[in-house]
């Protein structure tokens, strides 16, 4: 969180556009807009999707299954 609040600074568009790629990647996981990355080396197994010229959101995404009781 500390990064973003960073980001605060240079304005609510960057914020909106960060949220906007959180929902994303949420909804649409690795095939989600902003030309994810997959990331390699120390890495490997995380993806990237570029904020700004200077800025990623670095990811992974973890399967949780959860039961469903009847």
């Amino acid at each position: 969180m500390g990064r973003i609040s960073l980001l605060a600074n240079s304005g609510q568009k960057i914020i909106r556009k960060i949220n906007n790629l959180i929902k994303d990647i949420d909804r649409n996981e690795y095939h989600c807009t902003g030309k994810p990355e997959q990331l390699s080396g120390n890495l490997s197994g995380y993806w990237s999707v570029r904020i700004d010229k200077a800025n990623r959101i670095v990811f992974k995404i973890v399967n949780i299954l959860k039961p469903i009781l009847n």
